[in-house]
């Protein structure tokens, strides 16, 4: 029997990425997130981004390439706004929109009894599309973490902070200190 899938939730900056990458580094994992359709569908737009570096806007896969990546560009307040106002204006159409292509993964990785680890996990939709696939919820939490001003109180970044996790990895100390405790979490969910 393969591990369970895992549905990371968390704060902006709280280790997500580095926890999933230490789950497929040690338990074979697939990494999905449901930002990758919309970061995807924003490239293929290509819209004109204002930079408080620059005196002029920009396309965005200008800032990509400037900025090492989405993980870089995201540090602009202005992709970081495209990405929640362009995903929420497709969510307010169909909510489970971004949720169907990473739902359809998931199944295929039961199928292939293969786990997934998605590592975006930030709508009750979201959780609950990957809980009926039998996934586990793991919450990263790190002091400090999180985005500030309105892009922190986006509903992406708040709607599950209520939610109860099956389990919770803190990462508060170093990236090592982390790594070993997503490898203690591996252990306990082999058990």
């Amino acid at each position: 029997m393969s591990p369970p899938h895992i549905a990371l939730i968390g704060k902006a900056r709280s280790g997500k990425d580095t926890a999933a990458s230490e789950f497929g580094r040690h338990a074979a994992y697939t990494r999905l997130a449901f930002a990758d359709e919309l970061k995807a569908a924003l490239t293929r737009l290509n819209p004109l981004v204002h930079s408080c570096c620059c005196y002029e806007d920009y396309h965005l896969v200008d800032a990509l390439e400037d900025h090492g990546g989405w993980e870089g560009a995201k540090a602009l307040p202005e992709v970081r706004r495209l990405l929640q106002e362009y995903g929420q204006a497709i969510r307010d159409r169909d909510p489970d929109f971004w949720v169907r292509p990473v739902q359809a993964q998931v199944r295929q990785g039961t199928e292939w009894n293969l786990p997934c680890i998605v590592t975006d996990v930030r709508y009750a939709n979201e959780l609950t599309a990957l809980r009926a696939e039998g996934a586990v919820v793991v919450r990263v939490e790190r002091p400090g973490a999180g985005l500030a001003g309105q892009a922190g109180e986006h509903d992406s970044e708040t709607e599950l902070d209520g939610i109860t996790p099956d389990h919770v990895l803190r990462n508060g100390g170093t990236v090592a200190d982390l790594q070993a405790s997503v490898r203690a979490l591996i252990d306990k969910l082999g058990d």
